[in-house]
This record gives structure tokens, sequence and C-alpha cells, in this order.
């Protein structure tokens, strides 16, 4: 075991062979922000609201064809999409 310093913090703490050289605690929260830093670049976010209850509903009925609710949700998104633009091309 070795002493060493947190590169983040300064606080002393034990280490058999910590890399980046942080202490526990801020390696939690080190990697929580990069965590939140990659799902910002990456991904963008949309809120929806459902009655109470419903979530659950859909939770169930996306569990039961073998999705996660957020792969259920963003299929039905891409079905509504194909649906509105196959309208749009009959009414044209």
């Amino acid at each position: 075991m070795y002493t060493v310093s947190c590169k983040n913090c300064g606080r002393q703490y034990e280490s058999k062979a910590n890399r980046n050289g942080v202490c526990p605690d801020c390696k939690k929260i080190m990697r929580s922000r990069n965590n939140t830093r990659y799902s910002a670049k990456t991904y963008d976010n949309v809120r929806i609201y459902v009655p109470k209850g419903y979530r659950e509903e859909l939770k169930q009925y996306a569990y039961d064809k073998g999705m996660s609710l957020n792969e259920f949700i963003n299929k039905a998104i891409d079905l509504l999409v194909e649906t509105l633009e196959n309208e749009s091309q009959k009414s044209d």
C-alpha cells in the first residue's frame, strides 16, 4: 500500500495501484461528470409527459416485446415519422 495525494482534492489516501491518481470519492465524482459530458455530446434529450401509471404500462409492453422503454419510444417515433412521410407523399 502506498500513501498518495489525490490529484483532484489533495487529500491523502491509501492506494494499491490507483493509476489515475484520485481518491475513491473523487473517482465517483469524476466518473459521473465524464458520463454526463459524454451523454451531452452524444445524445439529445426529449422529455415527454404521460398520465400517472401509463409509464409502467408502456414499460411492460416494451418488455413483453423484448425492448427497453427507450427503444420502444424511438421505434414508435420512427414509425410515426414514416407514416407521416407516406401520407404527405400520397397527398402530393
